[in-house]
């Protein structure tokens, strides 16, 4: 299949994931047979799942070009274990407890800080 027709089919397969989507959020298949999802979940969806495609690992240095503001990359092992980090060169280095290594990266969203709760003022 050539680079254009398997381009064309992923951007297809998004188009009705996004179809999809879009219908569950505003009730069309809210009829009781389908659950519908709120518009907020399907933009967080949506978000996550067209933020990029998986790229070697060998291509690492042109990390550079795809950096943008709230932009980190997520580095994934052979076994499916996954580091976030900005772009470093080099390749930063891997957590201690990964037996294999990394073979490919992507672009994602990066997380919205979360707020904790105060610690407790000391006793005593």
């Amino acid at each position: 299949m050539s680079y254009f027709w398997s381009g064309f089919h992923e951007y297809i397969d998004k188009l009705n994931v996004r179809a999809l989507l879009i219908l569950l959020a505003i009730g069309i298949y809210g009829s009781g047979k389908l659950p519908t999802i709120s518009p907020a979940l399907a933009h967080t969806i949506l978000e996550n799942y067209d933020m990029s495609e998986w790229i070697a690992i060998a291509q690492w240095q042109d990390c550079e070009k795809m950096m943008r503001p709230g932009i980190i990359f997520e580095i994934r092992n052979e076994e499916g274990q996954s580091m976030f980090t900005p772009c470093v060169l080099p390749l930063p280095a891997m957590p201690f407890d990964w037996k294999s290594p990394p073979v490919r990266f992507r672009a994602v969203a990066q997380p919205k800080p979360e707020h904790s709760t105060p610690m407790p003022a000391p006793k005593g």
